[in-house]
């Protein structure tokens, strides 16, 4: 039996801390909502022991329809209990395709695209499976993504995508790759503008030498949840980086119907699949010679979580199910 990492505890402030920290506004009432803002972004690098409450949200009578917090620039801190250390710096495997899938989509394809899912591929002389043994040739795109197959990404990315797609979208949409400054010591993502043909087709599926963390991973769900990327606090007053572009409103739901439907039927269903509302990703990143890290990024409402457990084999056995305790309990537990 693998030796997991053990567990963490996490602490966030009280409302009335927030609302004293925060540059932001109350947030509104559930009748005016508002448009544009931004799910927060908890974390952990490991499963939290005691799930908590993220950003002012709506009252309990409107939990089945909560309106985005106004404040979400100030999502829940979650920093280790006594440590005061930053969220481990890991590749993070096929969550990763949440990001390349925005680039496949801007290429052209659609959810309904055709893709087929060979058994293995080639990526610059390396033979790259999938955690399923057999082909599955009738999938379509959003098949791909909800079942979580390697083998379509690489080859669709070799066919749709150039060498610096990848690390242009992540940063220009994602904000990944920018420097952030969250008032604490952080690893920013890098994303390597890869020359290898082995490393461009690996960095599709979150492997090579991507490096990033789990409040990075959170900050992705919260964009595809919004629409817009805005940069995590956890120590209010400092500046914050800006993307520069937007996704398009039709490639936007898309990736969303992608990520519910990954939730619904596909490798996240067992985990999550009985939580209404809930969109995500798992994610199981190779590690040489030791057992593959456990990840997941997902939103519900406006609340978006990223977990990563390493040495805990595929994101649906860990690092879900951990996700799902805090989506389930939504701005409201």
């Amino acid at each position: 039996m693998p030796r997991r990492r053990p567990a963490r505890e996490w602490w966030s402030p009280s409302r009335a801390a927030r609302r004293r920290l925060s540059p932001c506004s109350p947030s509104p009432s559930p009748r005016t909502g508002s448009s544009g803002s931004s799910p927060s972004t908890p974390t952990s690098s490991a499963p939290p022991r005691r799930p908590s409450r993220s950003g002012p949200g709506p009252p309990r009578s409107s939990r089945s329809s909560p309106a985005p917090a106004t404040c979400s620039r100030w999502p829940t801190i979650r920093r280790p209990a006594r440590t005061g250390r930053s969220p481990a710096v890991i590749a993070p495997g096929s969550t990763m395709k949440v990001v390349t899938a925005a680039a496949l989509l801007e290429s052209g394809l659609t959810p309904d695209t055709p893709l087929a899912c060979p058994k293995n591929t080639d990526a610059g002389g390396r033979l790259v499976p999938n955690d399923f043994p057999d082909a599955r040739l009738g999938y379509t795109f959003k098949d791909d993504f909800a079942q979580s197959c390697n083998t379509a990404f690489i080859e669709a990315g070799r066919t749709r995508l150039s060498a610096g797609s990848l690390p242009a979208i992540a940063k220009e949409v994602f904000g990944l790759g920018q420097v952030w400054r969250t008032g604490l010591s952080n690893f920013d993502t890098k994303i390597p503008a890869e020359t290898n043909a082995e490393q461009i087709a690996m960095a599709y599926i979150g492997q090579g030498r991507i490096q990033t963390n789990a409040l990075a991973m959170a900050s992705v769900s919260a964009t595809v949840q919004s629409g817009v990327f805005r940069q995590p606090i956890l120590v209010p007053g400092l500046p914050q980086s800006k993307a520069a572009r937007r996704l398009d409103g039709t490639v936007l739901g898309q990736l969303q119907s992608m990520m519910r439907r990954a939730v619904q039927s596909g490798t996240a269903a067992e985990a999550l699949g009985g939580i209404p509302g809930a969109a995500g990703k798992t994610g199981t990143a190779e590690v040489s010679g030791r057992t593959a890290n456990s990840w997941f990024t997902g939103y519900r409402g406006n609340l978006a979580v990223a977990a990563e457990v390493e040495g805990a084999g595929h994101g649906s056995d860990a690092a879900a199910p951990a996700v799902g305790k805090l989506l389930q309990l939504g701005n409201n537990g």
